[in-house]
């Protein structure tokens, strides 16, 4: 009976795959909608399914660092995420609150603009910095 030192190998590839592939298949119709917190939100969530999907490729059964610029890369990205996804979460509820308590009937171009805007500063411009 041999020993692998990761039995579960192929489920984390495919997953991490399957999840980069799904998360963005309703990209097209949230951009056509303007819903950029939830473009940023789908994006931030398939760059970080694309680099575990990517590291469980090169780091398989090593810890050599066989690719030293891809890990500063990816550990760069993976921290603007964890600070991506909540923050785009936030510009989400933030748009269901205005929603909810809307106060004129009808929304101009420019007001839908200053809101893609707004969002992205705060789901983009906070993890970059």
């Amino acid at each position: 009976m041999s020993y692998s030192v990761n039995p579960t190998y192929p489920l984390l590839t495919v997953f991490s795959f399957l999840g980069f592939f799904l998360v963005l298949i309703p990209l097209p119709w949230h951009l056509q909608a303007w819903n950029a917190a939830t473009c940023v939100y789908m994006l931030w969530t398939g760059i970080s399914c694309l680099i575990q999907f990517v590291n469980s490729i090169i780091w398989r059964n090593n810890a050599l660092n066989v690719a030293p610029v891809w890990c500063d890369i990816s550990t760069k990205l993976l921290i603007g995420a964890s600070i991506g996804i909540p923050a785009s979460a936030m510009c989400i509820s933030r748009r269901l609150y205005k929603i909810a308590v809307i106060k004129t009937v009808s929304v101009t171009r420019e007001d839908k603009r200053r809101a893609v805007i707004v969002d992205l500063c705060i789901s983009i411009g906070i993890p970059v910095i």
